[in-house]
């Protein structure tokens, strides 16, 4: 990740050592929040589609877990488990809104030495969305490529939006059964946090 490029009012200074080494494109660049912590859950990164979630005051020098609400001992033990396992820890979660139901992952992902961690990276994925009186339903045209193929994370199993390459969402449908057509590749985080970074561009 390119640290020189964020504002510090969304990135302490003191935390960019433990993003550099993250080649992750897509926490800017992202429709839904990604953020940093220090291991007492105090922001120390928050990328811009972060605060169209959050009131006022929940930025830099804020803790996580103090917003949480009712999600917050999940969170605590999601905290736990990558700390203490070093591997990327999911948590699914619902939000739903006037309009839809909707389904998120958050996948939270320890930073700095194996066994030694020094913060977390937290990424919110859409897992899915659908109006309260519509059914719930992959939409394929959304995930099939140009050449027919729906590709999912061999990791996170994230599936790829067709014509969005950093664009990664869980589609529970395509857990429940493979669709037809299916091949893997790695998302940005994935790929940072087993390959440590880039795999190079997938083919779209």
């Amino acid at each position: 990740m390119d640290t020189e490029r964020v504002p510090r009012e969304r990135l302490d200074p003191a935390f960019a050592r433990l993003l550099v080494d993250r080649d992750v494109p897509d926490l800017e660049g992202a429709r839904w929040p990604a953020y940093a912590m220090w291991l007492d859950s105090t922001l120390a990164y928050v990328n811009p589609a972060y605060h169209r979630g959050m009131p006022p005051g929940w930025g830099l020098g804020a803790r996580v877990l103090d917003a949480a609400g009712v999600l917050r001992a999940q969170l605590e033990a999601v905290h736990d488990e990558a700390c203490a396992t070093g591997h990327a820890v999911a948590l699914r979660y619902a939000c739903p809104t006037e309009q839809s139901e909707r389904e998120f992952e958050l996948r939270v992902y320890p930073l700095g030495p194996k066994g030694a961690p020094e913060g977390l990276l937290a990424i919110h994925s859409l897992v899915v969305e659908h109006a309260h009186e519509s059914p719930q339903e992959a939409h394929e045209a959304r995930y099939r490529d140009l050449g027919g193929m729906i590709r999912h994370c061999a990791h996170c199993r994230r599936t790829r939006r067709a014509g969005a390459a950093e664009v990664w969402d869980l589609v529970p449908a395509y857990l429940r059964a493979v669709p037809h057509g299916t091949s893997h590749g790695v998302c940005p985080p994935c790929a940072a946090h087993y390959f440590g970074g880039d795999l190079g561009d997938e083919p779209e």
